[in-house]
């Protein structure tokens, strides 16, 4: 089945309306989705969620403790070695909703490492997102670096050096440029 990963960046606190209606489409879709246990976005979607009664979510979190899971669903826990309540911490549990599903969705920002992470790393395995821009209130297909590269045209210069210095933002682009280069090759 396919599933759909739900994320976003903690500082966003409404939830746009044209973000929810792309969420009434997975529901009518009824279609699988995946979302973390963070509080802001992940929160409120799944009170949006529970509110609409739809029982087709996995909640994942990190280590022993569950922090949100608004509607009671299913959940995955995803373990680790590393230091609890760190980013990289955090950043196993992400890795793992990225690799379970089929797309992303993510409310974005046009800041926010973590959500940028998550849409590079989809990119990486040749999954496709969308990302609303919040600021913009517009959506933003990625299914390739040049998507990728039109997404964060969006960020200010200050936020895209935070990026680098916090996720090796050029040094990531990078091997995304290479590794669509490598097929041709062949």
């Amino acid at each position: 089945m396919e599933s759909v990963f739900i994320a976003g960046s903690i500082s966003i606190k409404n939830i746009n309306q044209a973000f929810l209606s792309r969420i009434d489409n997975i529901i009518h879709e009824n279609l699988s989705i995946i979302i973390g246990d963070a509080d802001g976005v992940d929160k409120s979607i799944q009170e949006y969620l529970s509110l609409k009664k739809y029982k087709n979510v996995k909640v994942f979190y990190s280590g022993n403790q569950l922090r949100n899971n608004v509607g009671r669903w299913p959940t995955e826990q995803v373990l680790t070695e590393l230091q609890e309540g760190t980013k990289k911490f955090f950043t196993v549990k992400d890795m793992a909703m990225v690799t379970s599903a089929s797309y992303g969705l993510m409310l974005w920002d046009a800041k926010s490492t973590g959500t940028l992470k998550n849409v590079i790393e989809l990119v990486s395995l040749g999954k496709k997102s969308t990302v609303f821009v919040n600021k913009l209130a517009i959506f933003q297909p990625v299914r390739n670096i040049e998507e990728l590269e039109k997404m964060m045209s969006y960020m200010a210069d200050g936020s895209i050096e935070k990026a680098n210095q916090k996720i090796n933002l050029k040094s990531r682009l990078l091997d995304l440029k290479n590794k669509q280069v490598q097929p041709n090759l062949i």
